[in-house]
């Protein structure tokens, strides 16, 4: 028969087991239940919001997104970088909340990526330091009044494996994405620099809204500047 410190352990260990993230074997982060994140934040790892599970972040916290190259990326992902993927039937809802690269390089994180079937808005929130502030697949959420700046694509490596990739700040792609995007604020954004001694040396291109494959967004009252293509190589 186990004795009361033996079943106070096994309660800790239980409770401990059920408040922790979940971890998938590659490594990036799964969140395992709805939360709302009312302190300031790290993220070493991508970061998914599944089906059924809603990522609601308070004013005025700062989430911080640490650089490079990310060893075990999420699959549903779509870059070597950090970055917050929701998922169908997952949410993520913002509200004066910052993304911030740790490094405050531009280009140090991927962004935020809404795929197909998820949901959520963004209010009022700055988005930076990042290759794409907001991707949105074939989903329609809403993304009003929000500062999305210090943008860079990728630049191409000097082994001319890849193409130097865009900066973009709300990229829109699908013929089932008709998010809503009004009163944003996009600034300061270039395309990563080509490598030189390669045949595919041009630098990626720039854009402040990027709406391609059929998308359909309601689109007002948007500002952009300082938009800079990429060095060629």
């Amino acid at each position: 028969m186990k004795t009361l410190r033996g079943w106070i352990i096994v309660l800790l260990v239980l409770l401990a087991v059920a408040g922790a993230p979940a971890h998938s074997a590659a490594g990036y982060t799964t969140l395992p239940g709805s939360v709302t994140w009312t302190a300031d934040q790290t993220l070493t790892t991508d970061l998914v919001v599944p089906n059924g599970v809603v990522l609601t972040i308070a004013t005025g916290v700062n989430v911080t997104i640490q650089c490079g190259i990310d060893a075990a990326p999420a699959p549903q992902g779509d870059s070597a970088r950090i970055e917050i993927i929701v998922l169908s039937g997952g949410e993520l809802r913002t509200d004066g909340a910052v993304f911030k690269g740790a490094s405050a390089a531009a280009g140090c994180w991927h962004g935020l990526v809404y795929l197909a079937g998820s949901d959520g808005e963004l209010l009022n929130t700055t988005i930076r330091d990042a290759e794409v502030g907001v991707s949105i697949y074939n989903a329609s959420p809403d993304v009003f009044e929000n500062s999305i700046l210090h943008l860079s694509g990728a630049d191409q490596p000097s082994d001319g494996a890849t193409s130097a990739e865009d900066g973009i700040g709300i990229l829109v792609m699908g013929s089932q994405a008709a998010p809503h995007l009004r009163g944003n604020a996009i600034s300061d954004l270039v395309g990563g620099d080509g490598a030189p001694g390669v045949a595919q040396n041009q630098g990626g291109a720039a854009y402040g809204i990027a709406i391609w494959n059929g998308a359909t967004p309601l689109v007002e009252q948007n500002s952009i500047s300082d938009l800079l293509g990429g060095a060629g190589g």
